[in-house]
């Protein structure tokens, strides 16, 4: 019997199922790799801050000894008290950094912890506290389920959604751009408490 008149149908829903969990695994390796980067570099800042909070240590000491030694002297020993105040701000400010989680590291954390069911990003480009997000989803609905996601994170703040773009021909799929403020949790945490002490 002649088959060549017969209609032939093909389904592309398992090659892009496929397709979609590759892209998603493929994100995940990203974040993955991007969070232990962030992990080392705060790592070697850690490091760096206490060396130098070693380094400032021992001048503080030296000082010390210099103004037991020039009690007579009195503007030498206000300049030495002069300087002794300064490398006291700079150990407040190296002790602050050091319980400051590093925001980087945090963000891609929040990325992963907020990411809805369907939905990647294909590019996050950062401009200080402003990230715009570029991503797919396979309808509209996922792509509100991501804002809500988003805007009920402790680190993102007013996520705004820039962009939806239709997929081609014959496929559901929605290419979005999102933009939003990302804030460390605890400076975050440091202002609504200060907020809150303030209240009669």
């Amino acid at each position: 019997m002649n088959t060549l008149g017969r209609r032939v149908d093909i389904n592309l829903m398992p090659w892009r199922e496929r397709l979609r969990e590759r892209h998603t695994r493929r994100f995940q390796r990203v974040l993955v790799m991007a969070v232990c980067l962030g992990g080392l570099v705060a790592g070697g800042e850690l490091l760096y801050a206490k060396h130098v909070e070693g380094v400032i240590s021992a001048r503080l000491e030296f000082i010390e000894a210099r103004t037991q030694a020039l009690e007579k002297n009195i503007e030498a020993v206000k300049s030495l008290e002069e300087r002794r105040e300064v490398m006291k701000q700079q150990m407040l400010l190296i002790n602050e950094l050091q319980h400051r989680r590093p925001l980087t590291p945090m963000i891609f954390d929040q990325l992963t912890a907020t990411l809805a069911t369907g939905v990647y990003f294909e590019r996050i480009s950062r401009t200080g506290d402003r990230l715009v997000l570029q991503g797919m989803a396979e309808n509209n609905r996922q792509v509100s389920d991501q804002l809500r996601a988003m805007s009920r994170s402790p680190v993102f703040e007013q996520p705004r959604l820039e962009e939806v773009q239709a997929g081609t021909a014959g496929q559901s799929a929605r290419r979005f751009t999102m933009d939003v403020t990302a804030h460390d949790m605890a400076v975050v945490a440091s202002s609504k408490q200060g907020a809150m002490e303030g209240k009669p």
